[in-house]
């Protein structure tokens, strides 16, 4: 066996195998011991963000969208350089193992950044709430309420164009709004690592529409990538969202409410507009599968100007669900995130708990 290795296997391939199986123990271990994710989040995964993240960062474009378009000529490249390779049988081997080297330190990336993450000490936990999975009905209604209230409030002070609420920040100067956002929170609760960073605008974003993607962290990349085709009360939440998941917090129920509650301690109104309308969704939505007649009453007392933008949202929704695309990325994501230990698409909707357990503590 040493033979084979010392033959055929480089060096710093036998190390990232020896890598990636201490990972995949730690992975498994993690999901039955909290304290050891919180650790591996906290020494391994947050520096790895962090240097990732910053070595993107003055690249204006989405590098992962760049790798994606030039992965199919590469793959095709490499095909064709092995047929015509006359070497040795022992140089295509190793040429080979060097191959499975690189997916490994994927592997090992992905479970140090993302899979361990995924079972740290949850949000609702960190901030001191409690997120009950039996939500009485007048707590939702209060906290929707609220929520609607503020809404209203915000409706009238945002810039429209064609009847929609629009922002003329550019993409630097609303990825710079986020980080101080991000920071006041950081301020209040110092559970996670903040860190300037930039949303990188997807160019396919109208593939990303048919996939139903609205954004996508990469941490191979440290980006947090972002579809620019949705309105943009839609667009900044998803941004801080993405900004979540680069911060460590990885369950999609919490990217969600740490996108509302960051954007919401923001100065800036438009911040403060997206993050309540984006929020009034998820619980209006909660609140039409409890109570119909009730929902209808709080639909009607939400601000026109509002609903226009609710609308404008599910135009673009409707336009790209009948791709192909939309019900496999569908099934690709629940099947994604039950790999990682939680429940599947569904957890998105746990977002509402610890909304209501905020909004009504």
């Amino acid at each position: 066996m040493r033979s084979f290795f010392k033959r055929f296997v480089p060096g710093w391939v036998t190390v990232t195998m020896v890598v990636a199986l201490i990972f995949a123990i730690l992975g498994v271990v993690a999901r039955f011991f909290t304290p050891l994710a919180d650790v591996v989040n906290t020494y391994v995964a947050t520096p790895i963000r962090f240097i990732m993240a910053f070595s993107t960062y003055y690249i204006p474009v989405s590098v992962f969208e760049i790798i994606l378009i030039l992965l199919i000529p590469s793959v095709l490249v490499a095909v064709v350089l092995a047929f015509l390779d006359t070497s040795y049988i022992d140089n295509k081997v190793r040429h080979l193992f060097s191959i499975v080297g690189v997916i490994l330190l994927l592997y090992s990336g992905y479970v140090a950044v993302m899979g361990i993450p995924y079972n740290t000490t949850t949000l609702d936990e960190h901030l001191g709430i409690n997120a009950r999975e039996d939500i009485p009905k007048n707590e939702l209604y209060e906290a929707i309420t609220t929520v609607t209230e503020k809404v209203n409030e915000l409706a009238d002070k945002v810039g429209r164009r064609d009847g929609v609420s629009y922002t003329e920040y550019t993409d630097e100067e609303l990825s710079d709004l986020i980080v101080e956002a991000y920071e006041k929170v950081r301020a209040e609760y110092p559970f996670f690592v903040n860190f300037t960073t930039r949303l990188k605008p997807v160019m396919a974003s109208g593939i990303m529409s048919d996939m139903g993607i609205s954004g996508i962290y990469t941490y191979f990349t440290g980006e947090a990538n972002v579809n620019t085709s949705f309105p943009d009360y839609s667009f900044v939440f998803t941004v801080a969202h993405e900004f979540a998941h680069q911060r460590g917090i990885n369950r999609e129920n919490e990217a969600n409410f740490m996108a509302f509650l960051v954007l919401s301690r923001s100065e800036d109104t438009f911040l403060q507009y997206s993050a309540y309308l984006n929020i009034y969704e998820y619980l209006s939505s909660a609140l039409y599968s409890t109570d119909k007649s009730l929902y209808a009453t709080v639909s009607e007392s939400l601000d026109s100007d509002a609903r226009a933008d609710i609308a404008a949202m599910n135009a673009v929704v409707r336009e790209h669900r009948d791709s192909p695309l939309y019900k496999l990325m569908h099934d690709v994501n629940d099947a994604y995130l039950k790999v990682n230990g939680t429940e599947g698409v569904v957890t998105y909707g746990y977002v509402v708990r610890l909304a209501v357990a905020y909004l009504t503590k």
